[in-house]
């Protein structure tokens, strides 16, 4: 699996994509990886999407939440709103289900969010994923803005990597080619 790279020329992360095993989230989806079982988790093609990521030595969570679906309607803020509420309940059940590789360990989470010209594109929906997690002791939240291209819905740019790091340290958490965390 290689991860896409907008320039053409292969980085750091786009080289460990190709030499090790990793998983990837599409949009719109939510997957976890034991470290002891896979290198790494990555999704990418963030457009306007948020990103929700628990990370601790031992595993993560990774989600790539589509504020919009095809099948909704892109103004209807109710229907969006219940759309990620719901993908967030489903990011919390996974990390109740798989609690073995976060508990009493040092854990981060990451809130991704698109944004325009340095601006959220969606603050109040990324202040609500916020306090959701935040309402269940997943602390410190660590926010990041993602420059969103001018057309983002359409543009595919964009990713988020996670690595583990030896001797049981925080993984590597990279935005595009910038490292977030670790």
């Amino acid at each position: 699996m290689a991860v896409m790279v907008p320039s053409g020329d292969e980085n750091i992360i786009e080289q460990y994509a190709r030499t090790h095993d990793i998983v990837e989230v599409g949009t719109d989806e939510i997957e976890w990886i034991d470290f002891a079982e896979m290198h790494g988790i990555c999704t990418e093609y963030l457009r306007d999407n948020f990103v929700v990521a628990i990370a601790s030595p031992r595993g993560a969570i990774l989600a790539n939440i589509a504020p919009t679906l095809p099948s909704n309607n892109a103004n209807d803020n109710n229907s969006r709103s219940a759309h990620i509420f719901n993908r967030l309940r489903e990011v919390l059940w996974v990390y109740d289900a798989n609690r073995g590789l976060f508990d009493g360990l040092r854990c981060r989470t990451f809130v991704v969010a698109a944004a325009a010209r340095g601006a959220a594109l969606l603050p109040a929906d990324r202040d609500a994923i916020v306090s959701l997690l935040r309402g269940r002791g997943l602390h410190p939240i660590i926010q990041q803005k993602y420059e969103c291209p001018q057309n983002c819905r359409e543009d595919g740019s964009g990713f988020l990597i996670i690595k583990p790091a030896p001797h049981w340290n925080l993984p590597g958490v990279y935005l595009d080619q910038r490292c977030i965390g670790g």
